[in-house]
């Protein structure tokens, strides 16, 4: 099964594709979610497609307790094929999307989960790959190229190559007291509210100045 996934994933991507894979650690639970996008030629269809998986048999033995669930749909520019998979008692170790990697390394520690993922992937035919680790517990350490710290959220957006890693606890939550606070006020919105406050000052100093004077 497993390498009936990693054919259908590498036939995709030869047709230059994009894919949004996340990965979720909340309530103690690991989850995957790919999605990949393939777009439509003029004739709204492709040598080799997604569609065309509809009619291969070897597709349906992957749909049983133990692999992922897919999907197949479409849009007005892009054929869809959606992944998902929840890991109850099988270590995240053991994905199948990590084997898209040329290298990884996977530490199950006392208190803490490490996950890195090197160099060039397999699946380098990609023209775009958004990836996405998004939990409930507090990051340790990462290198993310956006990150949203207080929604456990961790993104490294158009990759096709280089190093992800990132290192969350088993335990500790993430503590919102402890995030600091963003200040969504703009600038030049404070100047405004500035010299809108000096303004009244001077017309209040003026007016008071004219009746006691």
């Amino acid at each position: 099964m497993k390498k009936i996934i990693l054919l259908l994933i590498l036939a995709l991507v030869v047709t230059g594709c994009t894919a949004e894979y996340t990965l979720t650690f909340e309530d103690d639970v690991f989850k995957e979610h790919i999605v990949i996008y393939e777009e439509k030629n003029s004739i709204g269809t492709n040598i080799f497609g997604i569609n065309s998986l509809k009619e291969n048999t070897d597709l349906a033995k992957i749909d049983d307790n133990h692999s992922y669930k897919y999907n197949i749909s479409s849009d007005d520019k892009n054929n869809i094929l959606t992944l998902d998979y929840t890991y109850d008692d099988v270590s995240i170790e053991k994905s199948q999307i990590f084997d898209c990697f040329r290298y990884k390394n996977f530490i199950d520690g006392d208190d803490y989960y490490y996950v890195s993922l090197e160099t060039d992937m397999v699946c380098e035919n990609l023209k775009d790959a958004t990836i996405t680790f998004k939990t409930d517990k507090k990051v340790l350490d990462d290198n993310a190229s956006e990150k949203d710290v207080s929604q456990g959220i961790y993104k490294w957006n158009n990759f096709v190559g280089g190093k992800i890693y990132f290192q969350v606890s088993k335990t500790q939550k993430i503590d919102s007291s402890n995030v600091e606070d963003v200040d969504f006020i703009p600038w030049y919105i404070k100047i405004i509210i500035v010299l809108v406050f000096a303004v009244v000052i001077f017309f209040i100093y003026r007016k008071v100045k004219r009746d006691y004077l």
